[in-house]
């Protein structure tokens, strides 16, 4: 069986308007027909599925849904074989664990800057330090549960560890 569809344009203010216009602020034009079924007599019938059951928070778990047969089909044999037609339906709960890690070496130990004061325009001495306690960077990469990269902002941290000398 087919179903049909007639489509129309209107304007905001309920007036015919041409197609083109509305095509131009719409993903293109909506199927004009689409299949669709009948069940025959002898067809097995069914509750729509419930809502999945809610997930924890252990990345391991699953979730499932149910439905059941309805009218007659509760009593064909036929319509109770579960490899054929499944009344529960499991899968893998998404895991939306994710785990900031170091990532790369550390950067060169950066010496905090030293006074920059001038007297007539000289630089005074000592003013850029050379040795002593600094800080040093390296990179923090988010990962997923199977240790794929993904991006930083699934991931609390700052994108950077730091260390102070």
């Amino acid at each position: 069986m087919l179903f049909f569809l007639a489509v129309s344009c209107i304007s905001d203010d309920i007036q015919s308007a041409e197609m083109t216009e509305c095509l131009k602020q719409t993903n293109g034009m909506p199927p004009l027909v689409q299949e669709c079924m009948v069940p025959c007599r002898d067809d097995c019938t069914f509750t729509a599925w419930s809502k999945f059951t809610p997930c924890s928070t252990n990345c391991e778990t699953t979730r499932s849904r149910r439905r059941q047969l309805t009218g007659k089909s509760r009593k064909k044999e036929k319509c109770q074989d579960a490899d054929l037609y499944p009344l529960v339906e499991t899968e893998l709960c998404p895991c939306n664990v994710f785990i900031s890690q170091p990532y790369g070496n550390w950067s060169d130990c950066i010496l905090p800057e030293g006074r920059r004061e001038s007297q007539r325009g000289l630089r005074v001495q000592g003013d850029s330090k050379e040795c002593g306690e600094g800080t040093r960077f390296r990179a923090i990469a988010c990962f997923d549960k199977n240790g794929r990269p993904v991006d930083p902002s699934y991931c609390s941290s700052s994108g950077k560890e730091m260390d102070e000398e």
